[in-house]
């Protein structure tokens, strides 16, 4: 997510665009995720739930931009560039931002200060505030690096540990949720859990995924299909949700998750479908340079956005929430981006806290 535009080639251009999109995306997902408190079925819950199921995409996403650097067999990082400024922004910038929002949650409490406050003050900063998980996240998948670039150096290889995560992440995992027979849930779990093929489970597909489809065409009919299997997963994303928490009587969020076969069609599909729009497209310099700040500046919006969203003192149900969700997204993008910009021009420190 961190990863800046080094050169003016009009590949890297559409990156920054879905940089900046899955910035502007994500945080209409966290505006939009305290409405789905609502009842189950209400107007609110169905509008939240729409926003939120369709912009689950981001993460997933963020990671696929990630590699389609970081795995560029061309781009050169040796162990020490990647752990002395890859990891090390990573982990200064977590340090920074946890004890940040570790103050904010303690002033906010009100509590006297004394060993409690001490204890929780230091747990919040450990754990990280509710959205620096990503921070985690992306950390591991810098330290694999190395090895994943070994895979991303062949073609045939990198298809074939994609094929694995296909497999391991998104079939055996939830045949569970589509099976009418207990039998065959009881199989998909029993040869999930022997197989504990965990290196091809998470995030590592996104991540080898943006590097393949960044160097290779999977061709116009794979690309179609792609392409409708994404459109209805945007669909279906909200529709099952709704289907699955009425049936449960609570909020289940299955469908959201990670390795949801929906939410990995609809990754791919915007990943392709922001390449194949945008590639062919020529900027102007000056449309470049707001591409280019816009697309530096989303780390700092992402690690930033959850002060304002938690100081507005509205909510996306504070109204309706058709017109609060965009109304409050595009506050807290502002806002976040007036602050990114100010730290930005702080020598040497800017380079380490975002």
């Amino acid at each position: 997510m961190s990863e800046l535009k080094k050169d003016s080639t009009e590949r890297l251009v559409y990156l920054d665009l879905l940089r900046i999109f899955c910035t502007v995306c994500m945080v209409a997902l966290h505006v939009s995720g305290t409405g789905m408190q609502a009842p189950i079925g209400s107007f609110d819950w169905h509008v939240c739930n729409v926003y939120d199921g369709i912009t689950h995409f981001c993460v997933p996403v963020f990671a696929m931009i990630s590699g389609a650097f970081l795995l560029d067999p061309s781009r050169k990082y040796s162990l020490g560039k990647l752990y002395k400024v890859k990891i090390l922004r990573i982990v200064t910038a977590f340090l920074f931002w946890s004890v940040t929002y570790a103050v904010i949650t303690a002033v906010k409490s009100n509590r006297p200060f004394g060993k409690e406050l001490i204890t929780d003050f230091v747990s919040n900063v450990l754990k990280g505030h509710f959205h620096l998980w990503f921070m985690f996240m992306i950390a591991g998948l810098y330290m694999l690096t190395p090895l994943l670039r070994k895979f991303t150096q062949d073609k045939k290889l990198t298809e074939y540990f994609l094929i694995l995560c296909c497999v391991f992440m998104f079939i055996v995992p939830n045949i569970s949720l589509y099976s009418l027979s207990d039998k065959v849930d009881a199989v998909a779990s029993y040869v999930n859990e022997k197989f504990n093929m965990d290196f091809v489970f998470g995030f590592t597909f996104y991540f080898v995924a943006g590097c393949y489809f960044r160097q290779y065409d999977p061709g116009k009919k794979i690309k179609i299909a792609i392409y409708v299997l994404g459109v209805a997963s945007a669909v279906l994303i909200p529709y099952g949700t709704y289907f699955y928490s009425v049936s449960a009587g609570k909020n289940q969020f299955i469908l959201y998750a990670f390795q949801s076969p929906l939410i990995g069609f609809l990754s791919v599909a915007l990943f392709l479908a922001f390449k194949d729009v945008f590639s062919s497209v020529n900027f102007g310099e000056r449309t470049l340079k707001v591409i280019s700040f816009l697309s530096a500046t989303s780390f700092g919006v992402y690690l930033v956005h959850v002060i304002f969203l938690d100081s507005f003192g509205i909510t996306c149900r504070t109204f309706n929430p058709l017109i609060s969700i965009p109304v409050l997204t595009v506050a807290a993008y502002a806002a976040s981006l007036a602050v990114v910009s100010l730290i930005r021009k702080i020598p040497v420190i800017n380079k380490y806290i975002m």
